[in-house]
Order: C-alpha cells, then sequence, then structure tokens
C-alpha cells in the first residue's frame, strides 16, 4: 500500500491547491492526489496510478495523520465558499471526481460531518453511485468477513447490537409512531429483535411480528430481552396485516437468501408491500438477492440500511427499483481478502 505517492504529490501541489479552492476558483492540475477516488472510475495512468484500491487503501489513507489534516482542511475551506455550484468551483469533470471523492471518505469516515455536509452543499446529499457500486463486496465476503471478526475481534452479540443501533440512527422519524417490526430467523431477525429493545429504551411502542422462530443464539437473547421488556411478540399469519402502522421494519431475510420466497415470508412480504407504511429493510430488503440483485417478490423500501459493507446486489437494476434511499452503516467487521 503506497500511501507516498500521495505525500510526495501534495509536497509540490497542495499549498496551490488550497489556495485555488479559497479562492472559488480551481485552476491547475491536482484532482486525482488532493481528493482521491476509488479506482476504476477514470482511464488515464494518472487516474490508474492514484486511484484508491478499495476500502482497505482508503482506511489507511485517512488514517495517515498527514493526508488526513489535509483532506479534512480543503474539504472545511469548500464549506466557507459561497458559491455552491461545483461546477463553477472546480469545472467539469473535477466537479464529479470531487462528488466521487467525498462519496468514498464520507463512507469510510461516517463519523466525520465534513464530507458529508460538502456532498449537501454541492450535490444536493446525492452521493456517487459508481463510487459505491466500487465499494461493495460480496456475500461470500461479507460472510467470511463476518466469522473472522467474532471468532478474533467482536462478539456477534456485540455485531447485532450495534446493527440494530446503526438502523436506529439512520431515521429521525420514529417518535410518536406506530412501530412494526418483522422478524424472520437468523441474524437478520435478531437484528430486528435487537432494534426493537433499542426503541423500547428510547421510550417508543412498537410490536414484533415473528414469520420464524428459528433464531440464533445471538437473536435469542434479543428476542428474550424484547419480551422481558414488555415488548408484544405476535406470530404472523395469513390474517395479519400492517395498515394500521405508521412504520414498518424489514428483517424477514438477509443478503444470504437466495432463491424463491415461499409460506409465510412470502405473505408477510406481501403485507408490507400493501401497508401504506413507511418501511425500513435491514441490510437488504428481503426477496432480494444479495449478489445480483434479483428477486421475483420483493420489499418495496422507503429506505435499505445495509450493514457492515454494501453488497453487490444492491447496486443493480432491479435491487435499486425497489430502493427510494440507500445507506450503510459500519458496524466493525473485519475486512479479509
Amino acid at each position: 500500500m503506497n500511501l507516498e505517492r500521495f505525500i510526495k504529490a501534495q509536497e509540490k501541489d497542495y499549498d496551490v491547491a488550497l489556495s485555488e479552492i479559497r479562492s472559488g476558483r480551481k485552476r491547475s492540475h491536482w484532482i486525482w492526489y488532493i481528493f482521491p477516488q476509488i479506482k476504476g472510475l477514470g482511464f488515464s495512468s494518472t487516474s490508474e496510478y492514484y486511484g484508491i484500491d478499495g476500502y482497505a487503501e482508503a482506511k489507511a489513507y485517512y488514517a495517515n495523520p498527514i493526508l488526513r489534516e489535509r483532506l479534512l482542511e480543503i474539504s472545511g475551506v469548500l464549506l466557507t465558499l459561497k458559491e455552491n455550484d461545483a461546477g463553477i468551483v472546480m469545472g467539469y469533470p473535477d466537479d464529479l471526481k470531487l462528488c466521487s471523492s467525498m462519496t468514498l471518505f464520507s463512507e469510510i469516515a461516517a463519523d466525520t460531518e465534513v464530507f458529508g455536509k460538502v456532498l449537501e452543499k454541492y450535490f444536493n446529499g446525492q452521493k456517487d453511485v459508481e463510487t459505491l457500486k466500487r465499494l461493495a463486496i460480496s456475500v461470500d465476503r461479507m460472510r467470511q468477513s463476518d466469522a473472522y471478526t467474532i471468532e478474533n475481534i467482536t462478539s456477534g452479540r456485540e455485531l447485532m447490537y450495534r446493527a440494530a443501533s446503526g438502523v436506529y440512527a439512520s431515521y429521525d422519524g420514529w417518535k410518536n409512531k406506530r412501530i412494526a417490526i418483522v422478524c424472520g430467523g437468523g441474524n437478520n431477525g435478531g437484528d430486528g429483535y435487537a432494534l426493537s429493545v433499542i426503541l423500547r429504551k428510547n421510550g417508543m411502542a412498537v410490536d414484533v411480528f415473528a414469520v420464524s422462530d428459528k433464531l440464533s443464539e445471538d437473536g435469542k437473547y434479543y428476542c428474550h430481552q424484547a419480551m422481558e421488556m414488555g415488548i408484544q411478540k405476535k406470530t404472523f399469519d395469513e390474517e395479519t396485516h400492517f395498515k394500521e402502522y405508521d412504520i414498518v421494519v424489514d428483517c424477514i431475510f438477509g443478503t444470504g437468501f437466495h432463491g424463491e420466497v415461499r409460506g409465510a415470508a412470502r405473505e408477510a412480504i406481501a403485507a408490507i408491500n400493501e401497508a401504506g407504511a413507511y418501511v425500513i429493510s435491514v441490510d437488504i430488503n428481503s426477496g432480494l438477492n444479495g449478489d445480483t440483485g434479483e428477486g421475483k417478490l420483493a420489499v418495496y423500501s422507503d429506505l435499505t440500511v445495509s450493514i457492515g459493507y454494501y453488497k453487490r446486489g444492491l447496486f443493480e437494476r432491479e435491487a435499486l427499483s425497489h430502493i427510494k434511499k440507500l445507506v450503510n452503516v459500519d458496524i466493525g467487521i473485519e475486512l479479509i481478502a
């Protein structure tokens, strides 16, 4: 991982770049190593040389104190300008490159507001989809990374709680709403039970509907916690509907699902889609394949909260047709090669 290439290039041009941004107009050629982008977006030898090679290099870049402080400084200057047209400040196509760079680092450093604020100011909060696509990983890599993290770093129970906390933090409209969480088996259902615990701790009324009782051990732990807190657990059946709820959270299937939806899960997905509520899908919309994005029957969501890392299928056309808004929450899973 050759971060020295950025440091050497910036030694010559960083002060120039900072001065130009302060003046409100980029005039010279430094975009690739001042606002780096994910590899694969450009075709020139320069863009290839300075392209960031995935999550690991992006995190290493941001962990380097020199590179991080410069990126934060110059990004912060963008926020001080009166002009909010990136085309005027950066010129074309460097305005697109800025969007790519801010998208990359808003994902890598989700707890740092400046990159998201630049996206809000200049791009109406829209992230660069091509950058997100290149950050996405396969379901198998996600599964292996999750297993490695649980075995060596963080317990599955803690990761489940972090996932639920991330879902809770991703939406600000929970208060004074009637909330239903629809839980399948496995860890995705467990995320739902953990979310119900967090909602109750924050004073909100919530009902849980069980599509399956085949929970993981961590899922059982949060299910028991929810029941001890007095949260109603109802069994989903053919008479169940969600039309009395304002928010329905989809925790039926995770990214490991493939094939055709059958039985109670099929009825539950149909009921969610007919509810007329605000729908939040956890990790992926139930019924979609995490690698291909395909699904004959799947939940349509207002918000999908990907857990850990984006999965490739989320950016396929069929999946995107089911998702109005997509975000990802980092829960501390160590990504393995």
